[in-house]
């Protein structure tokens, strides 16, 4: 029969190489253990934009972890991203702010998108404004200028016939006599049109009215130089005097990114 003393010496060695037992087994499991880094998934949607115009404008998206890091890898993959939108956008030479615009006389709204006598069309990135004041071409090139754009652009069937059924839908042709000027003349080359942002119209889309264009010459012998969405003929297309006066679509860029 053991004394205390040999019982107490036996639990300590018992102690001991249980510990050692263990200890061994934990480092032949720790040894099996690659690092691992996690996995993440794909980025959801772009948020809408915390601003219509200005300087601060931003939206975000995010993703999530799929599978968590193991055996002691990283995880260093960012799960929210964000980017600028909707910078600038103020409609005739307005300042942006933070989240809105100084707007100019005669311009009003948050992003300066309201003035007399004008309706606006946001679309492919464009503002495209259009007024029932009734001016020659000179003058329509004028105003769409100072308001920090040009005459329309109407270079496509999309947004030619956007533009259209915008001015039908809100009876906007009823506020003018003959039509509406947009960007396009032939007044450096006859028979060679261009349009405002300098791009030529001979191998793109028309709209040309039936007989159009003819030039004519009965009222100047300079002829008929600018073209304008003719009233009498659905809106499509007729050269026509740069003096006459008709009503007028301005394009300005909207600011998007």
């Amino acid at each position: 029969m053991m004394g205390p003393n040999k019982l107490s010496i036996v639990f300590v060695l018992a102690v001991v190489f249980s510990e050692i037992y263990l200890g061994e087994c934990w480092r032949r499991r720790r040894s099996s253990c690659s690092p691992e880094d996690c996995t993440v998934g794909q980025w959801g949607p772009w948020s809408s934009c915390s601003a219509p115009c200005g300087t601060s404008g931003t939206m975000s998206r995010t993703r999530d972890i799929v599978t968590a890091a193991q055996c002691g890898g990283s995880c260093s993959f960012s799960l929210t991203d964000s980017q600028s939108c909707n910078v600038g956008g103020c409609n005739g030479n307005g300042v942006p702010l933070a989240e809105s615009c100084d707007c100019n006389g005669g311009w009003s709204g948050t992003c300066c998108d309201q003035g007399e006598n004008v309706n606006r069309l946001t679309q492919y990135c464009k503002y495209y404004d259009v007024h029932s004041d009734e001016v020659n071409y000179a003058s329509a090139e004028s105003t769409c200028a100072s308001g920090g754009g040009e005459l329309a652009v109407l270079n496509t069937q999309p947004k030619f016939q956007s533009v259209r059924k915008f001015i039908v839908d809100n009876n906007l042709d009823d506020n003018v006599q003959k039509g509406f000027w947009f960007g396009l003349d032939d007044r450096d080359n006859e028979g060679s049109f261009v349009w405002s942002d300098g791009s030529a119209v001979s191998a793109g889309f028309t709209k040309w009215a039936s007989g159009q264009p003819n030039n004519n010459v009965q009222l100047s012998s300079d002829g008929q130089d600018c073209v304008s969405m003719w009233k009498e003929a659905f809106l499509t297309w007729d050269d026509t005097y740069c003096t006459q006066i008709r009503g007028f679509i301005c394009e300005i860029d909207a600011g998007c990114k």
